[in-house]
């Protein structure tokens, strides 16, 4: 799968509050992905998704946040 579409599928799972592990496995996928992908990143942002998504409660607005600024330098 295309990085965009799982940098997508991530704003659109936060947009739609869908449920933790859901969330927990796209960005897990994106995160061992786009390191080889080339384009330059974000580590930050890919750091805070991780940590925002092992939280109990989910945060969908800094989700949103970050997964939108994750191709940001």
């Amino acid at each position: 799968m295309d990085i965009r579409k799982r940098v997508e599928r991530i704003d659109l799972y936060g947009r739609l509050h869908a449920d933790r592990v859901s969330m927990s496995r796209e960005v897990h996928r994106l995160t061992g992905r786009i390191p080889r992908t080339g384009l330059h990143y974000n580590d930050k942002v890919v750091e805070n998704l991780n940590e925002l998504t092992v939280k109990e409660e989910l945060n969908y607005p800094a989700i949103v946040w970050e997964i939108e600024r994750i191709l940001e330098e």
